[in-house]
């Protein structure tokens, strides 16, 4: 297992938060269509508003919390 440095890891924080917030993105989107399919009515919209940020910063915390500007 390779370990990166504290440089490497902060260089690629922009680029791994927008994967992160991709991914989020796109597994709302299907749990949206999942939602549709199984209730026969749209999902509660605050559920595809917050979605993006809550797992964003769960996904990043640990990095946060171990000084990390995410």
């Amino acid at each position: 297992m390779s370990h990166k440095s504290d440089e490497a890891i902060a260089e690629g924080l922009p680029e791994f938060r927008a994967a992160v917030e991709a991914l989020a993105v796109g597994d709302n989107l299907v749990a949206g269509w999942s939602y549709v399919i199984q209730e026969k009515d749209l999902p509660p919209s605050h559920i595809a508003e917050r979605y993006r940020r809550q797992m964003t910063v769960w996904v990043l915390e640990p990095l946060a919390e171990n000084g990390y500007d995410v």
